[in-house]
């Protein structure tokens, strides 16, 4: 079994890179409804994640946090964080879930793949992306050969130390307010935004959207699928372009 999330389609190209065949995915966006879970005996466990600020997206740290795990014997589990740079402590945090859990993490991975967060960052260099992601394919068959040959250990590359990481994740707490989200006239009121923010911040109000929420995981999916790049946060993501990756960039249906 297979629990993701992805706002930007990079961690689901992971997972369908990686899926055996008939294997359960459970993608936390469409999983309100999913308190519980049973591995059989054969049965893997395996989390995959962009990383957000050195750590695990609040939702699918909260659904974990919440998801009772049955199993009749202790299932090989691992976990996947894409990144720009780091997965900073995300394995460790899961590592602490599944402790309360009576469980371990066996196997902690990391992939660098087009980092899309464009308050640091843009995307407008496409030959830059494209190089990244080639890269991530040859990066994820050799991730795939380990966990088909059962690998235990931690092959995270890039790690932040804790002072480091806990001074991001509060600049990250100040960053998430939705105050500073502001849409253009070019705005077309096709309501991709509102039906796609994993964590229903976004209402369309009067054919326009409207953050409901004062915070949100700013996961900046509602930008980048905007088909008409109408949506902003603030002054520093304009101009910086946008990002899915290329196997969802024409089917936002599958994000």
């Amino acid at each position: 079994m297979l629990i993701y999330f992805s706002a930007t389609g990079n961690t689901k190209h992971l997972v369908e890179e990686i899926a055996y065949e008939d294997e359960e995915i459970i993608a936390i966006d469409n999983a309100d409804k999913i308190k519980e879970i049973n591995l059989g005996k054969n049965d893997r466990l395996g989390i995959l994640a962009p990383t957000y600020a050195g750590g695990l997206p609040e939702n699918l740290k909260v659904f974990l946090e919440n998801l009772i795990i049955n199993y009749t014997s202790h299932p090989y589990t691992f976990y996947i964080g894409t990144c720009g740079g780091s997965t900073g402590f995300s394995s460790k945090e899961l590592r602490d879930i599944f402790i309360k859990k009576g469980m371990e993490l066996e196997a902690s991975f990391s992939i660098k793949m087009p980092d899309a967060f464009l308050l640091l960052t843009d995307v407008n260099d496409k030959e830059k992306i494209n190089r990244i992601n080639k890269q991530a394919d040859r990066e994820i068959l050799n991730i795939k050969q380990k966990l088909d040959s059962g690998a235990i250990g931690d092959f995270v590359e890039s790690k932040l130390p804790k002072a480091i990481a806990s001074a991001v994740q509060s600049a990250y707490g100040k960053f998430r307010l939705t105050d500073k989200f502001k849409v253009s006239n070019a705005c077309i009121s096709c309501g991709i935004c509102a039906r796609d923010c994993p964590v229903d911040t976004i209402k369309i109000t009067m054919d326009r959207p409207t953050w409901v929420k004062e915070s949100c995981l700013l996961c900046l999916r509602c930008l980048h699928a905007c088909p008409t790049n109408a949506i902003s946060y603030g002054k520093k993501t304009k101009g910086r372009g946008q990002y899915l990756h290329p196997s969802y960039h024409d089917n936002l249906d599958e994000l």
